[in-house]
């Protein structure tokens, strides 16, 4: 069965119909497309509504997680999932925020029990056949940009990002994610409060890898992630491409349980950290997510 969003009034009536055509029990998969452009995908305070919110990935998560949990398991598939990138639209996002949320994406899903995460989509559409339209929102929401007249295809960061998590995380072990938050803090923008989350960390534990924790900062929010309902946006800011697009760091204290501890970006590089002499590794976290191995 195949609804958007993980809708609370899909999923009940699937369980409890009024007419005793419950039908929970006659189909294996839930197919979701799950949505929450500009917002980031967590879910947080008065940004997504709490976990009621309808158009919040990680609410949606939670909501097909919860369902899971008291109708019964079911296989769960995230078949569509993405970040549109149409420049001067304000609910649309950049190329970069794209690439973060694009991380952030898969590490949410696959802690909350997800199966398989399918982002929508490898590429940029044309218009109906008739060229590139930058202003549309549902033609911009690929990995890599659409073939060139050479059929050359060139990838947006989210492409980059997209190779890098697959690596690292096609291998997960389902049902082993645990979620933890630090730092719990307020954020205030002088229109809206949001309760934060100031530091977040998936461990997702992987076949090939051991453990590898997905770590980030929520202490600083976007300017086009600060309204309650979509379409209110009016202010976006311009970022460079390629560049870490985050001012705010937070300077996060892990233990380690290794000699070293690795971290590597969403776009591939690496760092080495020496543990202090009490077991500790202090590592700067941004709204970017790292891969961490070893704490």
């Amino acid at each position: 069965t195949s609804f958007s969003a993980a809708e609370s009034g899909w999923l009940n009536r699937l369980a409890n119909n009024e007419n005793g055509n419950a039908i929970w029990d006659q189909f294996n998969i839930c197919s979701l497309h799950v949505y929450g452009q500009p917002w980031m995908p967590d879910s947080y305070g008065a940004q997504s509504g709490g976990s009621n919110s309808l158009w919040n990935i990680e609410d949606a998560m939670i909501r097909i997680e919860n369902a899971c949990k008291t109708y019964g398991d079911k296989e769960v598939y995230v078949t569509e999932v993405g970040y549109t990138t149409p420049p001067d639209i304000t609910t649309s996002v950049g190329l970069r925020a794209q690439a973060d949320y694009t991380a952030r994406v898969g590490a949410i899903c696959l802690a909350h029990g997800v199966d398989v995460v399918q982002y929508y989509c490898m590429t940029d559409k044309v218009n109906n056949r008739n060229g590139f339209n930058n202003s549309d929102v549902e033609w911009n929401f690929g990995l890599f940009y659409e073939p060139d007249f050479f059929d050359v295809i060139k990838p947006k960061p989210s492409g980059i990002v997209y190779a890098n998590m697959t690596r690292r995380l096609e291998s997960y072990v389902k049902d082993s994610g645990k979620i933890d938050s630090y730092d719990e803090g307020n954020l205030s923008d002088g229109t809206y409060s949001y309760d934060l989350a100031g530091v977040r960390a998936f461990r997702l534990n992987t076949e090939l890898y051991g453990e590898v924790v997905v770590a980030y900062s929520n202490s600083e929010v976007l300017s086009n992630g600060k309204k309650n309902s979509l379409g209110t946006s009016n202010m976006r800011t311009a970022n460079l491409t390629w560049n870490n697009q985050w001012y705010e760091v937070d300077e996060t204290e892990f233990t380690a349980v290794a000699d070293t501890v690795k971290v590597v970006d969403i776009m591939g590089n690496k760092v080495i950290y020496t543990p202090d002499e009490n077991g500790k590794v202090t590592i700067p976290l941004t709204g970017s997510p790292i891969y961490i191995y070893g704490i």
